[in-house]
């Protein structure tokens, strides 16, 4: 394999830069879509053909989200799993960790014993 400078539009677009361009794609398309749809009014949504840019911009979406839907009360138990989930995973690593520790702890002290028969036992011999 030959490493050579490269020049011009090689430097740029090469294997790496084109998958990184192409996962960049699949991620920000549909976050852009999503976000557009959410400022558009309910009867361009799904109008054909569609439109990329919300016009006019309209905010009704989240209007009916949170009075008709509860939205809020779905984003309130979300954030009580999550921090409840992350408190429970806190909770039993620490538990675990404590539970290695004195294995380690345990075997440690029995390696030391080990050596120190054997030393022992090479003295008498």
């Amino acid at each position: 394999m030959r490493n050579r400078p490269r020049h011009g539009w090689r430097r740029v677009v090469n294997g790496v830069n084109f998958a990184a361009l192409i996962v960049f794609g699949f991620i920000v398309l549909p976050l852009y879509w999503m976000i557009a749809a959410a400022f558009k009014t309910p009867a361009n949504v799904g109008s054909s053909p569609p439109q990329y840019f919300p016009n006019p911009l309209s905010v009704k979406n989240f209007d009916v989200a949170f009075t008709q839907y509860t939205f809020g009360r779905y984003i309130a138990n979300s954030v009580i799993v999550a921090v409840a989930a992350t408190v429970l995973v806190l909770v039993l690593g620490g538990v675990s960790l404590l539970g290695l520790d004195l294995l380690l702890l345990v075997l440690r002290s029995l390696l030391r014993r080990a050596i120190t028969m054997r030393a022992e036992l090479d003295e008498v011999v």
